[in-house]
C-alpha cells in the first residue's frame, strides 16, 4: 500500500528524510565523489538548504579549506547557520542562484542539489556558477530521477 502525505511536509523535515535513506545516502556520496574535495578547497554549496551536506563538506576540505552554502529561503539559511555554528570553516547566507554573492574564480568545487529545477533561468544561474570557479575548477550538478538513482545514472563533465 502506498501512504501519501495530505498536508506539504515541513520543508526541512523532508529534505533531511530524503536525505537519510539509503538511495539518499548513495546518491549524496555519488557527488561527493564526483566532486573531488581535496584538503584547501573553497566549495561552494549553491542551494545548500537547511545544511545537510555542509559538515560533510567542510571534513573533506580540512581545517584550510573554506565551504561556503547559500540558499535563497530565510529559512533553510537559518537552520544550516545552525548546522554549521560548530564548523568554523562554514559560512552560510542569504542568495539567489542568478546572483550570488561570491568573487569570480573563488570556488575550486561548486554544487547543486536538486536546484536547477527550482531557478527561474537555469542558464543564468549556471553561467554565475561557472563565474565562481577558478580555472580547473569543478562543477557536479544533481537533479535526480529517483527511479534511475544510484545504478543507472548517468553523469556528464564539462570543461
Amino acid at each position: 500500500m502506498t501512504t501519501f502525505e495530505l498536508a506539504a511536509p515541513d520543508p526541512v523535515d523532508y529534505l533531511g528524510r530524503v536525505a537519510s535513506t539509503d538511495l539518499g545516502q548513495a546518491y549524496k556520496q555519488q557527488m561527493l565523489d564526483l566532486l573531488g574535495l581535496r584538503l584547501g578547497h573553497t566549495v561552494l554549496d549553491v542551494g545548500c538548504g537547511p545544511g545537510t551536506d555542509l559538515a560533510t563538506l567542510a571534513a573533506a576540505t580540512g581545517a584550510d579549506g573554506r565551504v561556503i552554502g547559500v540558499d535563497r529561503d530565510p529559512v533553510m539559511v537559518t537552520r544550516a547557520t545552525e548546522r554549521a555554528v560548530e564548523l568554523p570553516t562554514v559560512a552560510v547566507g542569504l542568495a539567489d542562484a542568478h546572483h550570488l554573492p561570491i568573487a569570480s574564480a573563488t570556488a575550486d568545487r561548486a554544487r547543486t542539489d536538486r536546484v536547477l529545477q527550482h531557478v527561474l533561468d537555469p542558464r543564468r544561474a549556471l553561467v554565475e556558477l561557472r563565474r565562481t570557479l577558478r580555472p580547473g575548477g569543478r562543477l557536479v550538478m544533481g537533479e535526480p530521477g529517483w527511479r534511475h538513482t544510484p545504478g543507472s545514472t548517468s553523469h556528464r563533465s564539462c570543461r
